[in-house]
């Protein structure tokens, strides 16, 4: 059997801002309260946090905090609102069809935990079939058992963050209902889990009556009562009745006239009860906050937007039950289906031509002579330069892809000789007059800008020797780079114009001479150049 109880309670929703409209990100501390269930933890202080509300029990010293205490005194400061609720919870029903809690969703990925939340996907259409009743509702707490695999370790007790109704992992899914809760921890990738069950850890939600109307959105099948009246939820146009018993202080003694019956409300009845019915058409009139788009200004609404034609655009109203037509100018009507007006000017794009605008806005002309793109006067190349070009003008008009001037320089080394024996030895800087110093005389370059070192020349202008080839190898901070050349010591002439090695500014650059055999006597007087391209 069923197990209704009815729990009375002041929900406090934080408004994030001071009475004067001034942000206010702080949370809201109340004090002097009997109790409140914040996560199974109870506390005399309430903090309600920015974004965010608490339900607290009533009891006198609630009641009196709500009047004239803390609760009231923040409300007057506009930093929370505050709102007496009732709900009827039946504590038999966990949930689900068969009331002992929902099981996930088959054949979906229906779970993940993706920004510290665990998402799960429940069915769209479980008993009742009114979506927003299932009870799976915002605050409500929640216990998941039989999660495995990666969410093994999830199981437990949590507080339902949001709720969807007709969502799922991927977005709009009619065939679900995405729940959310709060999970700390690496995200987890989205799968499907069977056996799972999401319970209502303190019953379902069957009813909720708010001083402020249909709070917490249970759907058509809930009431608000305001102010001594009671309003069926905003719902279809079909109207709906409720009956309400005789307390003398609503009907009077022959039963059948009301003090807040207005035009086309019925009440019907005798004495013990009376039922008043409403008629179908306005689903209990125009709700309070909503946004509507209207023709005209109406006095009854409360945050209409006034519907005006702009430049271009013009609109027929085919008055009550007819069409209301929004038209665009002929004009743009006649560019838009030919891409020209009529003796104006305007966009034309011919045949062969394109002009695309998605990620990126692409001017695309046809390969006809003469299809060219040109911007302000200028006439841009058809074709892409090659690396290291920039873009050049003739002076009139003509922009084209060339490589600059005057953006290299040329490094130097050279030696009377570099010996007979097979020591390795070090190119000095310029030119001296001497044999290339050993390892611990070595004289580098600083370069002073960054750029690349490339091709590398070498002339013998004393060759001879026993012909046994002699490798010299730019170093940049003493490693040897690619940029290298072998020759002869018989050979005049050498060059690498292949290899590149890209150097930044303050980096150190030599030239290391090695041997494989003994060159023979005889000075070669080598000198090596390369280009510092920037």
């Amino acid at each position: 059997m069923t197990n209704i109880v009815a729990v009375l309670i002041v929900r406090c929703t934080h408004t994030g801002f001071y009475k004067d409209g001034r942000p206010n990100p702080a949370s809201v501390t109340l004090y002097d309260l009997d109790e409140i269930t914040i996560q199974k933890n109870r506390t005399r202080a309430v903090p309600v946090t920015a974004g965010s509300y608490v339900d607290i029990p009533m009891s006198t010293r609630t009641l009196v905090s709500y009047h004239e205490g803390a609760i009231c005194k923040h409300v007057k400061n506009g930093e929370i609102t505050a709102e007496v609720i009732l709900q009827l919870r039946d504590k038999s029903n966990c949930g689900g069809p068969a009331g002992t809690g929902q099981a996930l969703r088959p054949a979906v990925a229906n779970i993940e935990r993706v920004a510290n939340e665990l998402r799960l996907v429940i069915p769209n259409n479980v008993i009742p079939t009114i979506l927003d009743s299932i009870g799976f509702l915002v605050g409500e707490p929640l216990t998941i058992t039989g999660l495995t695999g990666a969410f093994r370790n999830l199981n437990g007790e949590y507080e339902i963050s949001a709720a969807a109704p007709s969502f799922g992992l991927g977005g709009a899914d009619a065939g679900s209902y995405l729940v959310t809760v709060p999970s700390v921890g690496p995200d987890i990738a989205s799968t499907t889990l069977a056996g799972a069950n999401l319970c209502l850890t303190e019953g379902r939600v069957v009813s909720q009556f708010g001083s402020g109307g249909d709070v917490g959105g249970l759907g058509t099948n809930v009431f608000g009562y305001i102010g001594g009246q009671l309003f069926p939820n905003a719902g279809g146009g079909g109207g709906g009745s409720v009956t309400v018993l005789d307390e003398g202080a609503l009907v009077d003694a022959a039963a059948t006239s009301f003090d807040f019956v207005g035009a086309g409300v019925t009440a019907t009845g005798g004495a013990g009860a009376v039922t008043i019915t409403i008629p179908g058409g306005g689903g209990g009139g125009a709700p309070v906050g909503a946004e509507y788009l209207v023709l005209t200004a109406d006095p009854t609404l409360t945050d209409e937007r006034v519907f005006t034609a702009g430049t271009g655009i013009s609109v027929v109203d085919g008055g009550a039950g007819g069409a209301f037509t929004v038209s665009v100018d002929a004009t743009w009507a006649e560019i838009l289906a030919n891409g020209a007006a009529s003796g104006g000017t305007s966009p034309i794009i011919s045949a062969g031509d394109s002009l695309l605008g998605a990620t990126d806005l692409i001017l695309a002309p046809g390969a006809g002579a003469g299809d060219n793109i040109i911007l302000d006067g200028l006439t841009w190349p058809g074709a892409d330069g090659t690396p290291g070009q920039v873009l050049t003008t003739d002076g009139a008009g003509t922009l084209s892809f060339s490589t600059p001037s005057g953006t290299t320089a040329i490094l130097e080394w050279g030696n009377n000789s570099v010996a007979n024996s097979t020591a390795t030895r070090y190119l000095d800087p310029g030119f001296e007059a001497r044999t290339a110093p050993l390892a611990t005389a070595v004289n580098s370059f600083r370069v002073p800008r960054a750029g690349t070192l490339r091709n590398l020349y070498l002339r013998h202008n004393n060759p001879g020797g026993s012909g046994a080839t002699i490798t010299y190898t730019v170093r940049v901070n003493g490693v040897a780079t690619a940029l290298t050349i072998g020759l002869a010591s018989t050979g005049s002439a050498a060059a690498d114009t292949t290899n590149t090695v890209a150097v930044v500014a303050g980096d150190y650059v030599d030239i290391e001479v090695t041997k494989a055999a003994v060159a023979g006597g005889g000075a070669r007087r080598p000198m090596a150049s390369v280009e510092v391209a920037a």
